[in-house]
């Protein structure tokens, strides 16, 4: 089992099968690993090791999630100072701003996750803007799910990650996290990076597309943003010591292939040099 001591995991999840719809929760039904549902005793037990996690609000109706901020932060409450929480609220809701400043004021989360594709609204509205101007005052960080899952009703209109661009340069102050360094846009996320200093990305569930990841680590290091890349499990997607096995693996597949490896100063710092300053956490 690949080590996780000293680890900062930047993507996990917690959810009962009571936050899903039927169809979600007949979609996730028998796969390998578990993911029908994210029990709070069984994350804590696949995170051991872990110093540091965050866990991501999940309110996403077009996947068929519904996860109460209020059980975020009650599973935060539980972690022994191990887990940061971070809400999720619907910019296009106009009870999304008392929302927000409950779950920081009362709840203690410390951040938002959004998700275009998953919540269906635009980056750019005017509900949007407001929610991103109290982040940026409270000096709270957002992670943006931006790219494709596989949940048939999710809304990709707005789902490309340069649509953040627009975003970090009328909020310079504003930390981002880029879930799943955008994927498959990868190209247009690594650019954002180059662009603003303000932005890293997680790489959540990419180790496992050796060519796609092998190509990724080597443009991320041609731009020269590799010291704002994170690691993420996406747990319980992906257990963290098995993401940890699969990135250290990369070397191995680079060899069998003929390729020059990943430089193993780079892998170990987004394994190990990653704290959760970087976006004021």
């Amino acid at each position: 089992m690949a080590s996780t001591e000293g680890l900062v995991d930047w993507r996990t999840w917690v959810y009962l099968k009571e936050h899903q719809t039927p169809e979600l929760l007949e979609s996730m039904a028998g796969r390998e690993p578990k993911v029908d549902e994210s029990l709070p005793e069984v994350h804590r037990s696949l995170l051991e090791g872990v110093d540091r996690y965050l866990i991501l609000g999940l309110q996403w109706p077009h996947a068929g999630y519904h996860v109460p901020n209020d059980f975020i932060s009650e599973v935060v409450a539980d972690s022994k100072g191990h887990a940061v929480g971070l809400a999720c609220v619907n910019p296009d809701d106009p009870r999304a701003p008392a929302e927000f400043e409950r779950c920081v004021n009362n709840l203690g989360l410390r951040g938002l996750s959004l998700a275009t594709f998953g919540q269906g609204f635009d980056p750019w509205s005017t509900g949007s803007w407001r929610i991103y101007e109290m982040c940026q005052d409270f000096g709270l960080p957002i992670v943006f799910n931006q790219g494709i899952v596989g949940y048939r009703f999710t809304v990709l209109d707005h789902a490309r990650p340069i649509l953040i661009d627009k975003v970090a340069r009328s909020f310079p102050n504003l930390r981002i996290n880029m879930g799943h360094l955008g994927h498959p846009w990868i190209d247009e996320t690594i650019s954002l990076m180059g662009k603003h200093p303000t932005i890293v990305a997680d790489l959540a569930l990419l180790f496992d597309k050796k060519w796609r990841f092998y190509n990724t680590m080597r443009l991320a290091i041609d731009y020269r943003i590799t010291d704002r890349l994170v690691f993420g499990s996406d747990c319980p997607f992906q257990a963290p010591h098995d993401a940890v096995k699969s990135f250290r693996g990369i070397n191995e597949w680079a060899s069998e292939n003929g390729l020059p490896p990943i430089p193993e100063d780079v892998i170990e710092g987004i394994l190990y040099n990653r704290p959760l300053s970087l976006i004021g956490l």
